[in-house]
């Protein structure tokens, strides 16, 4: 039996409990730890409320006033590491640093941090940026695994300090790899089994969307296009917005035909959105660029951009038999890619565990 112990800085999408839930069922003893509470009500299991990160009022202001355009306007075409922006910002981590060493000190005098054999550290952070808690795993001849989901890569960048140290590099974003090509990927994990299979679409066919970030998904011409649908095609647009994790599910479960994104603004192609409508049964539509279609050749989505999108839904709108077509392949093909126990496999093969 192996210890393994999830740190994050926040709970983002479930996975951490599915993954903890999953390294269980093989016999494993696993926890995860987040620095801050998750703002969509995802479960928590060790959560440290460290202060000065997450949602605080501070925080979101210092993000807001400082955060550069670059991070809103456009994903880097290299790697970024990451390093403080100027003199101001390198006083503010180190202060954070010695508020939460206090609290981290009492942590690990109750909690047994440094007895587990794998370490995953969740965006590639750790609770110091000059990785000094991986110096002192590395010392214990510990297993260091970095695993990166989204902006920390294409915005942020690289933390060196803990990169440098990891044994091995995961991603779950196809874009990360042309950025960063020593990544490994793997498929993004969903537990279908939660998701209720939908069986009978409504008789007034529900669109839906639900963006967390609307730039990042095109959302404002996403609704444009739905407004107008709505007016021509008699259909619903749902649109669930700022909803806790529980209540959106919920929403979503009612839509038959799911709309996630129509460019690579925020990242390419889909994500844990888009993969609980797919498990709910339910036509999911997104934009695959030319890579990443090839990259997965038989998969189940409705490719839509900007140009293609009220075209593809009023298809979509109009024939019956095509979207049974699209509903039927939804739900097999994300037992079969991102299904937590074929990810999980595929996770212990690089680390060369059973």
């Amino acid at each position: 039996m192996l210890r393994i112990l999830h740190l994050s800085p926040e709970h983002y999408t479930n996975t951490l409990k599915l993954l903890t839930e999953w390294h269980r069922r093989q016999g494993h003893y696993a926890r995860y730890v987040t620095f801050y509470d998750s703002h969509k009500g995802y479960p928590e299991d060790i959560c440290l409320n460290l202060p000065f990160c997450g949602y605080s009022i501070l925080t979101r202001w210092l993000i807001k006033k400082f955060r550069h355009e670059e991070y809103y306007l456009k994903n880097s075409d290299c790697l970024r590491f990451w390093k403080p922006r100027n003199v101001f910002f390198s006083f503010l981590f180190k202060l954070r640093e010695q508020l939460w060493r206090v609290r981290l000190l009492f942590f690990f005098g109750r909690f047994p941090f440094f007895s587990f054999d794998i370490y995953f550290f969740h965006a590639g952070v750790e609770f110091f940026r000059d990785g000094r808690t991986l110096r002192k795993l590395k010392e214990r001849k510990k297993i260091l695994v970095t695993f990166y989901h989204g902006t920390d890569v294409r915005n942020r960048g690289i933390i060196e300090s803990v990169e440098s140290q990891s044994d091995l590099s995961l991603t779950c974003e196809l874009d990360h790899l042309q950025l960063y090509p020593k990544l490994k990927y793997v498929f993004l994990p969903v537990d279908h089994f939660r998701f209720v299979e939908k069986k009978f679409e409504n008789r007034t066919l529900v669109l839906g969307h639900a963006p967390t970030k609307r730039h990042f998904k095109g959302s404002d011409f996403i609704i444009k296009v739905c407004e107008e649908l709505v007016l021509e095609k008699g259909i619903v647009f749902l649109l669930i917005e700022n909803k806790p994790y529980t209540e959106a599910l919920s929403l979503k479960q009612n839509c038959d035909i799911f709309i996630d994104q129509v460019g690579d603004r925020g990242g390419w192609g889909y994500g844990m959105n888009a993969l609980e409508s797919l498990s709910m049964g339910i036509i999911t539509c997104t934009y695959l660029n030319p890579t990443y279609a090839a990259f997965i050749p038989d998969h189940p989505f409705v490719n839509v951009n900007e140009d293609s999108l009220k075209d593809q839904l009023t298809r979509l709108i109009d024939q019956p038999q095509l979207r049974k077509k699209y509903q039927a392949r939804s739900r097999p093909w994300v037992e079969q890619y991102h299904g937590v126990s074929n990810v999980l496999n595929k996770i212990y093969q690089l680390l060369n565990i059973s």
